[in-house]
């Protein structure tokens, strides 16, 4: 995001992970600087302008937070963080500053358990 008109858009996405005081190492082998396969959510079914696909937070969930952890989302968006966390069973908190952003997290988190608890009957 940020200047739209005059520089150049990045080609690349900042992840960044925490583990508290003890470093904890990844589930499974060491995976390259670019995570291949993982389309961008196409922009006609954006609701935000920076919103991610759910497969690819759901990896990178799984592969940092162990069971019955907590992972902090501080740039919420619309959710996908969130709604990755809670098909994996995992605790989340996300944080967003605009209102109809947060509106529709809540939306695709309650779709998503509607569509969780359907599976499981």
């Amino acid at each position: 995001m940020g200047d739209c008109a005059a520089s150049y858009a990045p080609d690349y996405e900042v992840v960044l992970h925490a583990s508290g005081p003890k470093r904890r190492p990844l589930v499974g082998k060491r995976m390259g600087a670019v995570l291949a396969g993982y389309a961008p959510v196409a922009p006609a079914q954006r609701t935000h302008p920076t919103e991610k696909p759910v497969a690819l937070q759901r990896l990178l969930i799984e592969r940092s937070c162990p069971e019955g952890g907590l992972v902090l989302d501080p740039f919420a968006g619309t959710g996908a963080t969130l709604v990755a966390a809670q098909l994996l069973g995992r605790r989340a908190v996300g944080v967003e500053l605009e209102e109809r952003y947060c509106e529709a997290a809540a939306r695709r988190l309650e779709q998503a358990q509607r569509e969780g608890l359907g599976e499981a009957a």
